[in-house]
């Protein structure tokens, strides 16, 4: 992965011990949880194993796996990353996303028809660690540990994907939490996904994110529906105190509400004086201030933020 989705060792230090107050028994919504599955995703995108190590030290966690496998899919992406990490009552499954510089091309180059109900690529990417997180997911499963799922991004369309294959091999997640994921498959998959999953996964928006609204709910002959409990924010806003929705149906966000929406904060970046630059990116010191603001808004750093 490259420097923007990488983070400074630095940051995780001073963000401190996130996981002081997880719990891995959760089945609703905690921001706690949120929080510490917002850190976890993160370090799931890091290439440097020390610094992994060290981090999951500070969280009291135990590196089951790490894995970063080439996945043969129509996706501009050349890996899948995973990170399976546990502690007394938990195994967490953390996979990383895209590398945000290539999200446009990333975007225009989706494989439209799903495989079965689901998008070919994510389904080709979950697949190349399936055996690693089954097995553990199963070791969780006899040592009596719940199984919760994260990722940012594409990696949390694969935490969905996969969140999927261990309720159907009966090793159902206790929760599910993405931040700016992509929709994953169509009606069908909503449907049998919500059923099993649907009130136990939440998906994090934060601004004017565009990863959300790809791919398309419509584009031809094909479909694509959003699963899970929505919670989302305004740009540079926070988490705590939200509340997930109830209504698992929610194909939010739209194209077009979306348009709405990026068009303010547009003018009000222009307004505060930034024409290329982010001026609120800019006023609270994150790195990257010059990329569109709805790739801006799905970078990893302002999803920690929002969840500070």
């Amino acid at each position: 992965m490259s420097w923007l989705v990488e983070l400074d060792k630095a940051k995780y230090l001073a963000a401190g011990n996130v996981f002081d107050a997880f719990l891995g028994s959760a089945t609703d919504y905690a921001f706690d949880n949120a929080r510490a599955l917002g850190w976890f995703s993160q370090l799931s995108y890091e290439s440097d194993a020390d610094k992994v190590g060290e981090m999951l030290r500070l969280y009291g966690l135990r590196l089951v796996g790490s894995f970063d496998r080439s996945s043969a899919t129509v996706l501009p992406v050349s890996e899948t990353k995973c990170l399976i990490a546990s502690r007394e009552d938990a195994t967490i499954i953390g996979f990383g996303g895209t590398d945000p510089a290539r999200i446009a091309n990333w975007i225009t180059d989706f494989s439209l028809k799903p495989k079965q109900d689901v998008h070919g690529g994510f389904l080709a990417a979950a697949d190349t660690v399936w055996d690693a997180v089954k097995a553990a997911a199963s070791e969780a499963r006899a040592a009596g540990r719940n199984i919760v799922l994260t990722g940012h991004s594409l990696g949390g369309a694969l935490a969905v994907v996969s969140a999927r294959l261990l309720s159907d091999a009966g090793l159902t997640p206790q929760a599910v939490y993405t931040y700016g994921m992509p929709r994953v498959g169509d009606p069908n998959f909503a449907q049998s996904y919500s059923a099993a999953l649907g009130a136990r996964t939440f998906r994090l928006r934060h601004g004017e994110d565009v990863v959300p609204l790809a791919p398309p709910p419509a584009v031809g002959l094909y479909a694509f529906q959003h699963v899970g409990r929505l919670l989302q924010i305004p740009r540079f806003t926070k988490f705590a105190g939200l509340t997930p929705t109830s209504d698992l149906s929610s194909n939010d966000p739209t194209p077009a509400s979306s348009l709405l929406s990026l068009l303010s904060a547009s003018v009000a970046n222009l307004t505060a004086g930034g024409v290329i630059e982010d001026e609120q990116a800019k006023r609270y010191g994150l790195s990257f201030t010059k990329l569109p603001i709805g790739i801006g808004d799905h970078l990893p750093d302002r999803y920690l933020l929002a969840l500070s």
